[in-house]
């Protein structure tokens, strides 16, 4: 088990030093106005068998999903409704800013 499957528990404290440096990374950009807002109360969510503890050799991913303000913007969620799974179109404000990536919206 040690040898094959169970994490060596130097790695997982540097994965862990690593998936907490990037979400402070990423707090930090949105701070300075390089990304758009986060969500105010939790701006991150970890899951997946590294947050669960259950992850077994090789550890080769870390699964972070990181929530961004919703700025006014909507969606109707009908997947309920039709008991149909969709991606739901987002309505977005005209006043919100669209995300820019390298300097284009």
């Amino acid at each position: 088990m040690r040898d094959s499957v169970n994490l060596a528990p130097e790695r997982t404290t540097t994965a862990r030093t690593s998936r907490d440096w990037l979400v402070q990374k990423i707090e930090n950009l949105a701070d300075r106005g390089k990304l758009p807002p986060l969500h105010n109360e939790m701006n991150h969510y970890f899951f997946g068998s590294f947050a669960r503890n259950t992850k077994i050799r090789p550890l080769d991913d870390i699964d972070i999903m990181i929530l961004f303000h919703a700025q006014g913007c909507t969606t109707d969620d009908i997947s309920k409704i039709i008991n149909k799974k969709y991606c739901c179109p987002i309505k977005v404000r005209s006043n919100v800013d669209p995300i820019k990536i390298g300097g284009q919206a």
